[in-house]
């Protein structure tokens, strides 16, 4: 109630208020997805490049500056570098409060006294939320809540983020404005400390003026993945040995990493590279960037490359009249799944070949599947009781919206119980693919009695030469799922797996 309105019924704001923490932590997964780190990438001298993720140049224009990721099962795990700091409170019931941190903002620092070796990759964060003045809400890592917590990327280089136990000091400033957003970073060791060495004991190249280039976060797990490094090394080399290499065509759309490899083993290749500047010119820009500073660093003739940005279909395309040797396609997302638009254009791809000698790499798919039980993916993906919430039942109506095929998961990190071993469903060829429907079966034997959620599935991807990836094994890749209708299983029962394909899309189900 109020003077100008007398009426008016006391309420309340709920959640009340939130306790807003953050603190440095070091984790090898988060630095995969913001920095490059080697010297050679199989032919290639990186020496004199310094690479990182172009995180906060490319975000700004979206609003979010922060990502997030789910600590407690984060690929290889994280660790705390000092004890979790308040950075703010917010009173939600406070209309005043809430308004000046929507339209004119703050400014915070905390520091933080460092608790253990390590570098810092990140700036965590999460809230705990006090919905009244009893009950509240964490998202803590440590805690058991649906909510994931903010990763706020530190891109400083190892020089400035390298800190000691119980000898280095962090300031971290944020700006409060809408978002919570990651200003600047600033570490020092304190006086009684001995570790004062020249460069902080980090790799010599982050001392040098050298030349610095960004590119996107799932471009860096490519560059940062030795298993795909490797083949792209042995694929190059056999390539140039056995086939025919004077026209490549890469339509990859992101950094030519095997076609650099081919300009090494075979000089006079001629590449031509599909990229999109209607969607993405900020990906375009970093691949013309790693391109120009590879080429300049490994003295590769940067008039080989050319770059085509419409559809090989598009008239007057002058790469639709050309034949090319080799063409390059990426068939499988890197979130797990086929791509789509990929396979619906083999066809056209297939007819800039070279005929009876042009290859399109790689040239197949074997797709492989398995059976789980996850409570942790039935909780992400409907509501699982259907008891009623102030005496509504609202769980069958909800489940309507549910999503069955899942994608962006981790096997590595799921909490699971495999009931059967991995099958390999079917073999995709690439060569001469089939779009029209098309089913398969497989029966699997049961190695684990219980409930069967989900047929979580993967891809190994064949280059020839005996030169394979699994999508399974690969840092690069998430893996997919599809959801199916719970049913018990019991050990040494055998259950037969169906794989349904048409225009490109995939679907799994039990039958």
């Amino acid at each position: 109630p109020s003077p100008r309105n007398p009426l008016a019924i006391p309420s309340s704001v709920v959640p009340a208020s939130a306790d807003i923490y953050v603190v440095p932590i070091t984790s090898h997964h988060i630095d995969n997805n913001n920095f490059c780190h080697k010297d050679k990438y199989g032919y290639i001298d990186l020496g004199n490049i310094r690479i990182k993720s172009n995180f906060y140049s490319c975000d700004k224009k979206s609003g979010e500056p922060y990502t997030s990721e789910d600590l407690k099962s984060i690929p290889g795990g994280y660790k705390l570098l000092a004890q979790p700091k308040l950075l703010f409170s917010v009173n939600f019931q406070d209309r005043r409060q809430v308004e000046d941190l929507l339209n004119v903002g703050q400014t915070k620092s905390v520091k933080f006294q460092i608790t253990e070796d390590g570098v810092c990759h990140a700036m965590a964060g999460w809230f705990t939320l006090h919905l009244d003045q009893h009950q509240q809400l964490s998202t803590a890592p440590q805690e058991k809540s649906c909510w994931q917590q903010a990763i706020f990327p530190v891109l400083s280089p190892p020089t400035q983020t390298k800190v000691y136990k119980n000898a280095s000091e962090v300031t971290a400033t944020f700006k409060i404005h809408k978002h919570v957003q990651f200003e600047t970073f600033e570490s020092r060791l304190l006086p009684s400390s001995s570790h004062a060495v020249d460069g902080n004991g980090c790799d010599s190249r982050w001392k040098e003026d050298l030349q610095e280039i960004e590119l996107p976060p799932s471009t860096l797990r490519y560059l940062n993945c030795p298993k795909i490094e490797q083949i792209y090394q042995w694929l190059a080399y056999y390539a140039s040995r056995d086939v025919a290499c004077q026209n490549i065509l890469d339509l990859t759309g992101d950094i030519p990493l095997l076609c650099t490899q081919f300009a090494k083993t075979s000089p006079t290749s001629k590449f031509t590279l599909k990229v999109d500047t209607s969607k993405d010119r900020d990906k375009v820009r970093c691949l013309l960037d790693f391109l120009t500073a590879v080429a300049k660093q490994n003295g590769l003739p940067i008039g080989n490359f050319s770059c085509i940005t419409d559809d090989l279909s598009e008239s007057g395309n002058g790469a639709s009249e050309e034949q090319f040797n080799l063409c390059l396609v990426n068939p499988v997302q890197s979130s797990g799944r086929l791509d789509q638009t990929v396979l619906l254009g083999l066809q056209q791809t297939l007819s800039c070949l070279v005929p009876n000698s042009g290859l399109v790499l790689p040239h197949k798919l074997q797709l492989w599947a398995q059976l789980i039980q996850s409570d942790q993916l039935c909780e992400w993906t409907h509501l699982r009781s259907n008891q009623p919430v102030d005496g509504f039942r609202i769980a069958d109506q909800l489940n309507i919206l549910a999503v069955t095929h899942q994608q962006e998961l981790k096997y590595s990190t799921l909490d699971k119980k495999v009931l059967c071993e991995p099958v390999h469903m079917r073999e995709v060829d690439l060569t001469k693919l089939e779009l029209t429907r098309h089913f398969v079966s497989q029966k699997v034997k049961i190695t684990e009695s219980g409930t069967a959620h989900a047929i979580i599935y993967w891809f190994v991807i064949d280059f020839g030469w005996n030169l394979h990836l699994s999508t399974l094994e690969s840092e690069a890749y998430s893996q997919a799922a599809v959801m199916c209708k719970h049913r018990q299983v019991n050990k040494d029962d055998s259950i037969e797996i169906s794989a349904q394909m048409e225009e490109g899309l995939l679907y799994l189900h039990l039958r």
